[in-house]
């Protein structure tokens, strides 16, 4: 039954039991109605009939118009029947004189003929001669109340059918209010007559008030439902204004028993209303929708937002870490909820946040009104209901990355192991086999027709809508806004940075491709092609470290196995934790809190499904921080361990900063921070903290910095790509037709590699990478690759090391972790060129520490490769 159909319904159910009342109390009770009385009645009989009509009208010819106009109707009948009450009430009390023809009579109404009973008004009693009385309330006082009654049924009717509609689960606190209604009812109506109207009034005057801020609040979004609301909090009106008129004011301390109903009334409505959706109610006036505004408005609007993301904000995090770490139909329904609720703060911020462009404003507020139009990673459109379809989105991707399933061999494999694998396998068909399932799943098609691939192209078409509506061309423009630079510049400083450190990956490049060659030939790697791709010991061949025995220098031995070292000092994840924590501690930062250890995810749980894909979080804005991991004992996690804690301690170092600066100077510096100390672990590190008994000397130098360049280097190009191949999606430059021939044209033009196997336009090589399905920049990978090393430089220099730059290892300076630290706890707060000038002395990022730093190598790299073909 539609909401239409429901409110005919409880009008005819309402009139009809205000008349078979009416009659039984006539019939059994002796009581014969006056004239005003059987007007009333009259009013009911066609209120009844209009919602009869109205519902077969809906029922048997499907009409929605007829239906509504049948609402309409006997909505104006209630509006009649309500004035005549009114009326009647005060003929009673003798407000004033009724009606002429109002005489008393002592005859009854004939019942066999209704008619009749509705037109002997000469037979009727006086009007003003209350016949009957209930807790010292008259019948008409009763009819009155049992009217308005009546219609705050039909207006439970319709928020019950809404509730139902949207799928809304009702308040547990139902039962208590209809409790605390019916005492509260029943408590003033022993007071008297008044008092029981003085209770009608303020309830009414609550519920109207909170009636006008929803139908303000939702007038954008959903006008139908607004224009219902303001249609029932016009009946609020009506209902205050009768019973005002029947002498509330004159209760016995009327106002202390005004004052309590009313604020009793607010606390059951503020019981069920999120405090994070109060902003939704700040709309300019309807009588102002262009006000002037002023600086006390913008710290307003940015206090507001700035105390709703603090609550939100936790709230989100909490529930997302939950979905993170126990991933099932359950927890991705929450994510999903609440990444809509999310998208749709973020999307109404920024849009309010617009209205302050124009607005001259000191630097700080100016920046935290950027900051607001730039919170969102994926802006949704303000229509309706595009925030739920890309939080859906979203998190179906996210979980179709995580728990896809791949077979070899006839048994499932899980996604870490596989990881594995592909550093140690050297079958290049079974390497192939490995690579090729993997890409299998983004493609993968579910019960319901979706794949990671249409999904995709769905979210790139609805958050470009949104990004679009906040002022910028694409998202990948707003994305490139966040760098304090305008985009078009910002990209440009990105291929500065790449070309100070090409020269070194090019070599590295030919250098790799020709030892490959001779372990494979060159039917598997041809010398003038680019590399295979599965042949690099990675997934993606993003970072080349485990090809290392593969490539090394001959008679360059680093002198160590990092990895054996850690398994044979009996190291596990824990202690490779606890480890890390203390190389920060030598820099002079506090311990972690108690709750870290007890809260975060080191090793993967065995009974259940989680995202392991490393993370660092900050789940309260303050101490509640935690790192996400299922760390094997090896040396690159060893060396992620470094990294997510850096991000951890970034974020408890600026966490006296506005909610709104509590994020990095920009996406490059939080990935650096935790890299620049996995810089120092150097030899003299390891021997520092017992893991390596001799330091070897300078001739293993080329070793340590090849297996460095295979990690960093490596790294580089495809850092750069991600976010380049996403700027070409996002701008339409790519299309899902385009998709996957646009990932490959970029990945062969900057890092020289190609599929092990044809790939059809079909695929969507690009979503086996979790940070394609879970929309994370990956500029600030690059980013953090060129400010980890001027990081390092700098912070040796403070150190006073004049050594090669790769021996350097800040580990105790604690010197050094003051001022380090004084440049995190400014978070966002100042462009980052400022942050970066505080730490390392100057304004601009500069590529030329990494070629510092690999100096020795370069030099061994170009003597390799002077006979040798390069470049692809």
């Amino acid at each position: 039954m539609s909401l239409t159909e429901r409110a005919l319904a409880a009008s005819a159910a309402a009139s009809g039991l205000l008349l078979a009342g009416a009659h039984l109390f006539e019939r059994v009770g002796g009581l014969a109605p006056c004239i005003l009385c059987l007007d009333q009645r009259e009013a009911h009989w066609t209120a009844l009939g209009v919602a009869v009509a109205g519902l077969a009208v809906a029922r048997l010819f499907n009409s929605r118009l007829g239906a509504a106009a049948a609402v309409g109707a006997a909505a104006l009948v209630y509006a009649v029947s309500a004035g005549l009450a009114f009326y009647h009430t005060g003929v009673e009390y003798q407000f004033w004189p009724g009606p002429a023809i109002c005489a008393p009579s002592t005859g009854m109404v004939d019942l066999n003929s209704i008619n009749s009973a509705l037109t002997q008004k000469s037979d009727a009693p006086s009007c003003d001669d209350v016949q009957w009385r209930l807790l010292g309330v008259s019948m008409d006082t009763a009819r009155t109340i049992a009217e308005m009654e009546a219609g705050e049924a039909e207006h439970l009717s319709a928020f019950d059918a809404l509730l139902a509609e949207r799928k809304v689960r009702p308040t547990l606190l139902g039962p208590l209010w209809n409790a605390a209604g019916f005492g509260l009812g029943a408590a003033t109506a022993l007071m008297g007559e008044k008092a029981a109207m003085a209770c009608t009034a303020a309830v009414e005057d609550v519920i109207e008030k909170h009636y006008a801020e929803q139908a303000d609040a939702l007038k954008d979004e959903e006008p139908a439902l607004a224009t219902l609301i303001e249609q029932f909090r016009e009946e609020e009106i009506s209902h205050k204004t009768t019973a005002e008129a029947a002498g509330a004011s004159e209760t016995p301390g009327y106002r202390l028993l005004s004052a309590a109903i009313r604020a009793g009334c607010r606390v059951a409505i503020k019981a069920h209303s999120p405090p994070y959706r109060s902003w939704r109610y700040r709309s300019p006036p309807a009588h102002n929708p262009h006000p002037v505004l002023k600086l006390p408005d913008a710290r307003a609007f940015i206090e507001e937002v700035e105390d709703i993301t603090r609550e939100f904000g936790e709230y989100y995090a909490r529930i997302a870490w939950i979905q993170a770490t126990y991933i099932n139909y359950d927890t991705n329904w929450l994510l999903t909820k609440v990444d809509t609720e999310n998208t749709e703060l973020g999307v109404r911020f920024a849009n309010e946040a617009k209205r302050f462009n124009d607005l001259e404003l000191p630097a700080e507020e100016r920046r935290k009104i950027e900051s607001i139009k730039l919170g969102l990673n994926l802006p949704a459109p303000e229509r309706p209901g595009a925030a739920a379809e890309l939080a859906q989105i979203n998190t179906r991707m996210g979980s179709v990355y995580a728990t896809g399933k791949i077979d070899l061999d006839g048994e499932e494999v899980p996604r870490n192991t596989l990881e594995v694998m592909m550093g140690e396998v050297r079958d290049p068909a079974r390497l192939q086999e490995i690579w090729t399932k993997w890409r299998e799943v983004p493609v993968a098609v579910d019960d319901d027709g979706n794949s990671m691939k249409s999904d995709y192209a769905k979210m790139v078409e609805i958050s470009n809508e949104g990004a679009r509506e906040l002022g910028f061309d694409d998202v990948g423009s707003m994305w490139r806004a966040r760098y304090d630079l305008p985009p078009a510049e910002f990209a440009a400083e990105t291929d500065r940075l790449w070309g100070q450190v090409k020269p070194l990956y090019d070599e590295l490049q030919c250098h790799v491709r020709a030892k490959l060659n001779d372990q494979y030939g060159d039917e598997v790697v041809p010398l003038d092609q680019p590399i295979r791709a599965d042949l690099l010991g990675n997934m993606w061949a993003q970072s080349w470290g485990n090809i290392y025995d593969l490539v090394a220098p001959e008679s360059a031995d680093p002198g160590f196995d990092l990895t054996q070292l850690l398994v044979d000092n009996g190291y596990d994840a824990l202690k490779m934790v606890e480890t890390g924590e203390a190389f920060f501690s030598s820099l002079g930062f506090e311990p972690l809190p108690e709750t870290f250890w007890e809260r975060s995810q080191i090793t993967k749980p065995a009974d259940r499904e989680v995202v392991c894909h490393a993370s660092a979080w900050d789940l309260d804005w303050k101490d509640d921080i935690r790192i996400k991991m299922c760390t094997n004992v090896n040396a690159d996690d060893f060396r992620t361990v470094h990294h997510e804690l850096g991000h951890n301690y970034y974020q408890r170092a600026y966490q006296d900063q506005s909610v709104l600066f509590q994020t990095g100077a920009n996406g490059g510096f939080h990935e650096a921070i935790g890299d620049m100390i996995a810089l120092s672990i150097t030899p003299e590190y390891l021997q520092t903290i017992g893991l390596l008994d001799d330091v070897p000397d300078a001739s293993a130098d080329l070793g340590l910095l090849m297996n460095q360049a295979l990690e960093k280097i490596a790294f580089m190009p495809f850092g750069l790509l991600m976010d380049k191949w996403r700027w070409q999606v996002f701008s339409g430059e790519l299309t899902p037709e385009t998709y996957n021939d646009g990932w490959w044209a970029l990945r062969t033009q900057y890092q020289g590699v190609r599929p092990p196997v044809e790939r059809s336009p079909d695929y969507f090589d690009p979503g086996g990478k979790y940070h394609i399905p879970g929309n994370v920049s990956y500029t600030r990978y690059f980013i953090a690759h060129i400010l980890q090393f001027q990081f390092h430089k700098a912070a040796c220099e403070m150190a006073g090391w004049d050594g090669p730059l790769h021996r350097c290892s800040i580990y105790d300076a604690e010197e050094i972790g003051e001022k380090f630290n004084a440049m995190l706890e400014m978070g966002a707060s100042k462009p980052w060129p400022e942050a970066l000038e505080a730490f390392v002395g100057t304004q601009e990022m500069d590529g030329a520490s990494v070629v510092e730093y690999f100096a020795p190598l370069m030099e061994y790299l170009q003597e390799q490769n002077q006979d040798r073909q390069c470049g692809w």
